[in-house]
């Protein structure tokens, strides 16, 4: 082959690959619409998907701290349990005139719905249902004595039953009743604390 063809084929295959690679595309993946690469290089793919995991991880702690936020304890003070527990007690026991008769109720429900900002209208029955009878006269309170009762002078322990429920217990002494446990359970609830149930052993 003579030198001149040899020339003019070498020019003509540095002019193909000149054009060849004009035309070839400047990268080698790219990203759809669903994220997904392709191509030789799979970093991108990658990268994102670690970005998704971490954005959707974050989510379920917001929601904890939003439940740990409505779920605050409310504590009850050594004032309102001696406050409560005085005023279960001044209400239980009415003063009364000739032959027992209560002055100011005149019937048993009367004097239970006043209990409504001291107890439950379940645990104040339960006590004037014992000390009290009622005739078509009026209401009558017995006489007996007085149950074991809290001592807000004395220790006691509190236990928190969960975020609006409390136990009070002390453990007593009386004259008249010896030695006591007395379990006296409050519950927020209407926006202050009640008195709801109490156990004497």
């Amino acid at each position: 082959m003579s030198r001149s063809v040899m020339r003019k084929t070498s020019g003509l295959l540095l002019v193909i690959i000149s054009i060849t690679m004009l035309i070839m595309p400047q990268s080698t993946y790219s990203i759809n619409s669903n994220d997904t690469a392709t191509g030789t290089d799979h970093t991108v793919r990658n990268s994102t998907s670690i970005q998704k995991t971490a954005m959707k991880s974050e989510q379920p702690v917001l929601a904890n701290n939003v439940s740990t936020q409505s779920k605050e304890m409310t504590t009850i003070s050594h004032k309102i349990i001696a406050k409560r527990t005085d005023e279960f007690m001044n209400k239980l026991v009415q003063k009364a005139g000739p032959n027992n008769k209560v002055k100011a109720y005149d019937s048993k429900n009367e004097l239970i719905q006043s209990f409504q900002s001291i107890s439950t209208t379940a645990l104040a029955k339960e006590y004037v249902d014992f000390y009290y009878k009622e005739y078509n006269n009026g209401l009558y309170i017995v006489p007996t004595e007085t149950p074991p009762w809290f001592n807000k002078e004395k220790q006691y322990q509190t236990k928190q039953i969960d975020n609006k429920h409390v136990m009070v217990i002390q453990e007593n002494q009386s004259e008249m009743h010896g030695n006591y446990t007395i379990e006296i359970e409050f519950a927020y609830q209407d926006n202050q604390w009640k008195m709801i149930n109490v156990n004497h052993k």
